[in-house]
């Protein structure tokens, strides 16, 4: 792994390494607090009015032949979860573009800080803001009746699913954002949740889509792993379901950080 400037240099042991992520990251979350509309207060405020306004206004479907056990509140709060880390994606990313324009990893070249060691700071914040959300979202779930099937083991298993789609879906956004260097590409790439999202089983099961919407969520990764959520949350837990949405989360995870890798090092080392 080079440094950021890219030159043979002494190599950080690991504590060093470590502590340098955590200073990074530190520095990341209370630049945070500067603008907490998008980088905290979106991925609580949003899921959560979707999440009630969508369980009490579609309450009946869950009557449906064919709908899955549990109705539709059950149904559709660990998909609404899910969206925690899809609202406000750009913001990490947007943040990193202005320090990398704006000289201060010029200036972590002094020092020196390993350029995994920023981009994993960035990957940690992703997921440590959205903490906060699954709190707040557990606890409107629970007033309006949702149940976790294995109580603490089910929130361990959602919060792990929640965790590792923060990291893989903000590693388009971190690339893209890298590769153009432009501050607004990130937020440009915001709509593209709608789709990844309604083109699933996020708001309806497969049972009651039509045939070639079918076809597009059988494709959409989104699917397996809102399906993994939904059978840890919900039950009966499936060895296969669960395995199949993990599998998938870390192949786009792989995907897409390593992406970010990849453009990293063309775009952020001299």
């Amino acid at each position: 792994m080079t440094d950021l400037t890219g030159s043979p240099r002494p190599s950080a042991d690991a504590a060093s390494g470590v502590r340098q992520l955590g200073l990074l990251l530190r520095r990341t979350m209370l630049g945070g607090l500067r603008t907490p509309v998008i980088s905290y207060l979106f991925p609580v405020v949003v899921p959560t009015v979707l999440f009630l306004l969508t369980s009490q206004m579609f309450r009946e479907v869950g009557l449906l032949p064919g709908f899955p056990a549990g109705g539709y509140v059950q149904f559709i709060f660990p998909s609404v979860m899910l969206l925690t880390p899809m609202t406000g994606a750009g913001y990490g990313p947007t943040g990193l573009i202005l320090d990398a324009t704006g000289g201060f990893l010029d200036r972590m070249q002094i020092v020196p800080v390993r350029l995994w060691v920023v981009i994993s700071s960035r990957v940690a914040f992703e997921i440590l803001r959205v903490i906060p959300a699954f709190f707040v979202m557990s606890g409107c779930g629970a007033l309006v009746g949702v149940e976790f099937a294995q109580g603490a083991a089910s929130m361990a298993g959602l919060l792990l699913l929640v965790a590792l789609w923060a990291a893989a879906y903000s590693g388009l956004f971190y690339a893209v954002g890298i590769y153009t260097l432009n501050a607004q590409a990130p937020t440009a790439l915001l709509p593209i949740a709608l789709p990844v999202f309604f083109a699933s089983t996020a708001v309806m099961p497969r049972a009651l889509l039509p045939s070639w919407l079918r076809a597009v969520v059988s494709v959409n990764p989104f699917t397996y792993i809102i399906e993994a959520a939904r059978s840890v949350v919900t039950g009966p837990l499936s060895g296969s379901t669960l395995a199949g949405g993990l599998l998938t989360a870390l192949a786009v995870l792989v995907v897409s950080q390593g992406a970010v890798a990849l453009v990293a090092r063309r775009r952020l080392v001299p």
